[in-house]
């Protein structure tokens, strides 16, 4: 006996989308939406589903698709990126709502996403003993920081520091390593 997909037979009206994505994503970054075609009365995936989707934004700016990895058994991944405007250490939430593009009742709407700026290096954090004594070695932590104001886990270059004082002019250059973002180096 020939069996059809289940899906061949579900008029579109009883046909939706889930529509799951990342719940943080940074304005121009890459994040994923899952996208999964279902039978309203079953739950169940329908897995000759192959249409095209359009897509929109619930709430504020819009939305790149960069790419998708296909349909097979009822989903595809896709690989968007969020375009709008986000105040500095601010955030916002958006949806995403996705509909086949022929058969608009079919149709479905994301998990809220909160939507971030990009952090960016802003400074250092230079942390040193209130006082010392001449010719004795003491420690000194440097940490990168980021517009968030905690430690930028992006920053690897170098920190070249230059103590001042009334009577000498010290260097001391410190390396920030990339797998801890801290260092403390040893200062005389």
């Amino acid at each position: 006996m020939f069996c059809r997909e289940v899906a061949e037979f579900i008029p579109p009206s009883q046909r939706y989308f889930q529509v799951q994505a990342d719940s943080q994503v940074y304005v121009g970054e890459i994040f994923y939406i899952t996208v999964y075609a279902l039978d309203t009365q079953s739950g169940q995936l329908l897995k000759s589903y192959n249409g095209n989707v359009s897509w929109g934004v619930i709430g504020a700016g819009s939305l790149d698709i960069l790419a998708e990895d296909g349909w097979s058994d009822g989903k595809n991944t896709y690989t968007a990126k969020y375009n709008g405007t986000v105040n500095a250490n601010d955030s916002i939430i958006i949806a995403v709502s996705v509909q086949d593009a022929v058969q608009k009742q079919v149709r479905g709407v994301s998990n809220n996403i909160t939507v971030f700026v990009p952090v960016t290096f802003t400074g250092f954090k230079i942390t040193a003993p209130v006082s010392t004594f001449v010719f004795t070695p003491f420690d000194l932590t440097i940490e990168a920081v980021g517009s968030n104001g905690k430690v930028y886990e992006g920053y690897t270059g170098t920190a070249d520091l230059v103590a001042l004082n009334s009577s000498a002019r010290r260097r001391q250059r410190c390396y920030l390593l990339v797998s801890n973002k801290r260092k403390t180096c040893g200062v005389y």
